[in-house]
């Protein structure tokens, strides 16, 4: 990132004393000095857009979590492998969204993987879409291992058509509209050996237009930038030290996640989260300057 890159983008890290201000209403410290606490607000007019008035009947959040496995994420595997689970548990702290709120994995190295995540036994005879997602509380473990190159624009490209096709298979079962889904990106933030998002980012850049996904993007160690903002938008995506921690992040995405799946997903409760405190090795950095609490309302 050039310098001049660096001042466009604005990285939330508050002061641990800073409390409301006049430019962040509603923006305070918690309990603890290290905790931001993001007061209830509404989700803007892009999040709630196809919802139906009836939420109660509305078929239940996507989560699509498109994981990087390749060996560039070497020293981030062992977080990753927890975030993993981590966002499952972190989802299953509201019993409603634990069972609603359903989640698939994909993850990319020299080949890009959707993962089965029913049992053999309940899978079988199941098309890719049926076996790929299961309601967060079911969700297995899934253990990743680090090797190969970096797919990530067949990656990307794979959970935009996924996520399109349950949404289908949703729509005929059930004749509900879903809410809109989450995607989660974990990753370093480069495609090889092609080096080329072209086709992934106009992908995303639809489909976010459009409210049908929101993209949340953790990038590791050292990576691009460039290639954060083309996936995620300029509202902002998160970043991480190589080997660091993710909880805070999974716990973030996870908090996300269940207001999407709530009987009322116009609304977000107030959230508390370390990201972007001294104490929390992620970062949220926004070319748009938008802060973390404008950020999730968007």
């Amino acid at each position: 990132m050039t310098t001049n890159d660096a001042a466009k983008t604005q990285v939330l890290n508050r002061p641990a004393d800073q409390t409301s201000t006049p430019d962040f209403p509603g923006f305070s410290a918690g309990s603890s000095a290290q905790t931001q606490v993001l007061e209830p607000t509404r989700l803007g007019r892009v999040a709630t857009s196809g919802l139906t008035r009836r939420f109660a009947s509305v078929e239940p959040t996507n989560i699509i979590i498109a994981a990087d496995c390749s060996s560039s994420v070497h020293g981030s595997m062992d977080s990753i492998n927890a975030g993993l689970a981590g966002i499952k548990s972190s989802i299953c702290k509201d019993p409603v969204s634990g069972q609603t709120a359903h989640v698939s994995v994909i993850s990319f190295s020299s080949e890009v993987k959707v993962w089965r995540l029913r049992d053999q036994d309940s899978s079988q005879g199941l098309d890719e879409v049926d076996a790929a997602f299961v309601p967060a509380a079911e969700m297995p473990e899934v253990v990743l291992r680090a090797k190969g190159a970096t797919h990530l624009n067949d990656a990307i490209l794979k959970a935009v058509e996924l996520e399109r096709e349950q949404v289908h298979r949703q729509v005929r079962l059930h004749g509900q509209n879903p809410r809109r889904s989450l995607l989660i990106i974990l990753s370093d933030g480069a495609d090889y050996p092609g080096k080329n998002i072209d086709a992934a980012a106009a992908a995303l850049s639809t489909a976010v237009a459009k409210g049908k996904i929101k993209v949340m993007f953790l990038g590791f160690g050292d990576y691009k930038p460039e290639i954060a903002e083309r996936l995620a938008g300029s509202d902002g995506w998160f970043a991480a030290d190589d080997g660091a921690s993710i909880d805070d992040f999974l716990e973030l995405a996870g908090k996300y996640a269940r207001v999407l799946s709530s009987e009322e997903p116009g609304k977000v409760p107030a959230v508390g989260t370390k990201v972007g405190t001294p104490d929390s090795p992620i970062r949220f950095c926004s070319p748009a300057g938008m802060t973390l609490r404008e950020y999730l309302a968007s």
